[in-house]
């Protein structure tokens, strides 16, 4: 019953991408940080919606300009309803005076080392 498409989601409440491929024995799944895919989502204690860039490696960052005033550890949640955890705030650049945008990093809230099963949801 696996379809294209299906959500994936590690720990009970972590979104990490999507099925991509449906083989006979085995399913590909592209991640929320797979290089240059580009995912909506929601900056919660701002209440404000941003655009996620996966950077490969299990990393991800988004651009907001340089007035919001973005915390280490605030939570980035998925756009969609329900809403699952994406990753928190790790880091914001150092300010240069040239860019109006300042670009946030993201980190995962897991470890996928020690990541035994996943689940699907339409």
């Amino acid at each position: 019953g696996i379809t294209p498409g299906m959500k994936v989601i590690g720990y009970g409440g972590i979104y990490l991408g999507e099925v991509e491929d449906v083989g006979d024995r085995s399913a590909a799944i592209k991640l929320i940080s797979s290089p240059g895919l580009q995912t909506e989502a929601w900056l919660e204690r701002l209440a404000l919606n941003i655009t996620l860039e996966g950077q490969g490696g299990y990393n991800m960052k988004f651009s907001i300009p340089k007035s919001v005033a973005v915390e280490v550890g605030d939570k980035i949640l998925s756009n969609a309803i329900p809403q699952f955890l994406i990753g928190q705030v790790e880091v914001a650049e150092e300010e240069k005076e040239i860019k109006p945008l300042q670009e946030i990093l993201l980190r995962l809230p897991l470890n996928f080392r020690n990541l035994r099963y996943v689940e699907l949801i339409p």
